[in-house]
């Protein structure tokens, strides 16, 4: 890998001796990787990341405390590599549609196919609304057809739909503007 705009060097160096140190300790380390890392795997390069957010729980305390090595060495938050995604509805079929991405000799991101971007992009942009613009923005910059972005908001509905509309008041509106994102 050679550093790009939208990526920090600091991030593909910690990457670099994350599978220097996966080699050492016989570990072959298999991710899905999901966010703008996941958008930069497909060859997107929308905005700058200094992390990597993974929907595979890391739970393996050798990995955890290398990971936290990693970061002190290179000045990166603690999370640079972190699971809080674990957990996250995903659309159907989605463990089918997985993309694998060597990222090293020893590292394999499990990259989710572009629709499946487009949904969980959508739905992060219905969870975090106007405090956070950058799903929207990537949404944008994605430029999903009509049918990617009526995809996605079936997936939007049937994982986000409040239980009744005063929890979440500006849902349809939220909806619309995904709709209009659409070219």
């Amino acid at each position: 890998m050679s550093p790009i705009s939208g990526l920090s060097e600091k991030l593909l160096a910690a990457l670099k001796d994350l599978d220097i140190w996966a080699g050492q300790y016989q570990v072959q380390l298999e991710i899905i990787i999901i966010g703008a890392f996941a958008l930069y795997l497909h060859g997107l390069e929308l905005r700058a990341t200094n992390d990597i957010d993974t929907l595979t729980e890391l739970k393996d305390e050798r990995l955890l405390r290398a990971i936290e090595e990693i970061a002190q060495k290179h000045g990166l938050n603690e999370n640079w590599l972190n699971d809080q995604a674990s957990g996250l509805s995903v659309p159907d079929g989605f463990l089918l549609r997985l993309n694998r991405v060597a990222l090293g000799s020893h590292i394999v991101a499990l990259v989710p196919c572009r629709q499946d971007l487009i949904s969980l992009k959508s739905a992060a942009f219905m969870i975090r609304g106007g405090e956070d613009p950058k799903d929207y923005t990537d949404l944008q910059a994605l430029q999903p057809s009509r049918n990617e972005i009526d995809e996605a908001i079936r997936f939007v509905r049937k994982t986000n739909t409040p239980p009744k509309p005063r929890f979440y008041p500006d849902f349809e509106e939220m909806i619309g503007r995904l709709s209009g994102i659409a070219k």
